[in-house]
């Protein structure tokens, strides 16, 4: 379970930098501004990649239960 973890690190920050690429192009100033508008775009961006986190772990349990591995 660890090494499928670290599995998705890299998966992970891929998908944080184009989610905030995507924020920044619809005019989120990520990187810039008062701490408090820069956690409130982290917030942001957080939300959606933890949406596709746990999409991705789920179609990695179905795929896993499909192949027939043990609980």
């Amino acid at each position: 379970m660890v090494s499928m973890a670290l599995w998705f690190v890299p998966t992970l920050l891929e998908e944080y930098d184009r989610i905030k690429t995507a924020q920044m192009a619809r005019g989120a100033e990520v990187e810039t501004g008062r701490l408090d508008r820069r956690m409130k775009s982290l917030a942001t961006l957080l939300m959606p990649l933890m949406v596709s986190a746990l999409r991705r772990a789920d179609d990695l349990a179905e795929a896993m239960e499909t192949r027939g591995y043990a609980q």
